[in-house]
């Protein structure tokens, strides 16, 4: 809770304490409402004692509420209940009849009868200084639990965007180092191409970035893909609206066509690389499908889908699908995400 509705609370609740039953007295009994009474010199003084045992009750619960020992509490609370009758009593039956000769009790009453008259309002006003401090503690609690959540998504976040460059990289840098070792003149542009890569990998730092960029990029790791072969890939790369407007977190898409390239059969015009954006009123799908390879391209495995499995948990909780459909001859994989 802010200070500045602290200090709203308090002044809500003194206003109603103060001027509250009254109000509800006078309409009850249908009273002419007198601007008098309200601005009735002990109004004020209520003001003044009720918010004193409003502020120690809460400095009192602050500073010993989280120890183990709660005795300091208890003493405290109890202890405020005389100091709530002295600090009153002042007030009203020695201050104010000093300085302007009224007095809220009649004159001859025993101090015995004014202590015992005026526990019960001390209690009270301790009871809410207690409530406010509670809903005050209970609020902090929350917004640091809160933000410790943040905290920890956002890390988890940084973390799996951290894996997905240096997997990227090893795979990237293995096939440009097959095809210097067959000596092909491929290699050179597979660096430059590379090169383009790496700078927005290593520059694009941006939580979000528009789709447009994300399939940019995906075209430009195509094109180093396809260095890697001498006839052309059968491929199939299409998409439908308009992506101007959707941004998402950058290398969410990559892995998948990364997959593609890894486990699937890239020279079969029947079943080629299917790759499919989709911008629908509501929402964006992204669809691919490849023909399996009967080879293990990548037998030390990778990152990629697991790391991206959990980013989408992550950022798009409860607003994407994630379907993987694997069969003998055929994979493919199914997002859509809700705008």
């Amino acid at each position: 809770m802010t200070r500045k509705q602290q200090i709203w609370i308090y002044a809500i609740i003194l206003v109603v304490m103060t001027w509250g039953l009254d109000l509800v007295n006078d309409i009850k009994y249908r009273e002419a409402i007198s601007l008098s009474d309200m601005a009735s010199l002990f109004n004020f003084t209520q003001l003044i004692y009720s918010l004193f045992t409003l502020l120690i009750t809460h400095w009192v619960f602050k500073h010993y509420y989280s120890k183990r020992n709660k005795w300091p509490i208890v003493i405290a609370v109890i202890c405020i209940i005389p100091a709530f009758i002295l600090f009153r009593y002042g007030l009203e039956e020695i201050l104010i009849p000093l300085l302007f000769n009224a007095r809220n009790y009649n004159e001859g009453t025993s101090f015995l009868f004014y202590s015992l008259d005026n526990v019960y309002y001390a209690i009270i006003y301790i009871v809410l200084g207690i409530l406010i401090f509670m809903l005050d503690n209970q609020l902090t609690i929350q917004k640091k639990q809160a933000l410790l959540i943040t905290q920890s998504r956002e890390a988890e976040l940084a973390f799996l965007r951290s894996q997905i460059n240096p997997h990227f990289l090893f795979n990237t840098l293995n096939n440009i180092y097959a095809l210097s070792y067959k000596n092909s003149p491929k290699t050179p542009e597979a660096i430059l191409k590379l090169s383009t890569l790496m700078r927005y990998m290593l520059y694009e730092k941006q939580e979000k970035i528009p789709l447009v960029k994300e399939w940019e990029y995906i075209q430009h790791f195509i094109s180093l893909q396809q260095l890697r072969y001498d006839y052309p890939l059968a491929l199939s790369i299409t998409i439908e609206g308009d992506p101007g407007n959707i941004s998402i977190p950058p290398y969410l898409l990559i892995p998948f066509v990364e997959n593609a390239f890894k486990h699937g059969d890239l020279g079969n015009e029947k079943n080629p690389l299917i790759i499919q954006l989709s911008i629908k009123q509501f929402a964006w799908e992204f669809y691919v499908e490849n023909k399996v390879s009967s080879q293990q391209k990548d037998p030390e495995g990778g990152v990629g889908l697991e790391n991206v499995h959990r980013r989408l948990a992550l950022l798009y909780e409860n607003r994407h699908q994630l379907r993987v459909e694997q069969k003998p001859e055929k994979f493919s994989i199914y997002l859509q995400i809700n705008r």
